[in-house]
């Protein structure tokens, strides 16, 4: 596999080619899930415990974009990033 980015942010340093990225600011926990910090308290005080309740997070299984759509291309973005590209949702950015 060949990894063609160019930019790299803050910390970010390019993934070993034998190991698949882990983005350190959004692993895959449950402390992504509920916005949770490193140490399992929650980011937004308010509404942190409010929105873990709607969170299934015993079933939730985490995958990558290669498990989803096997033997399948596929693109995250096409041609440029643009800024509409990327979709807040619950969680938000």
């Amino acid at each position: 596999m060949e990894y063609k980015s160019l930019k790299y942010w803050k910390n970010q340093k390019r993934p070993l080619k034998d190991r698949a990225f882990i983005d350190p600011l959004f692993p895959p926990n449950i402390n992504s899930l509920l916005s949770k910090d490193e140490y399992g308290i929650f980011i937004d005080l308010k509404e942190g415990p409010i929105r873990s309740k709607k969170i299934d997070t015993i079933n939730t299984i985490w995958k990558r974009c290669s498990e989803i759509f096997k033997n399948q291309k596929y693109l995250l973005f096409q041609n440029r990033i643009e800024i509409d590209d990327i979709k807040q949702g619950t969680l938000g950015d």
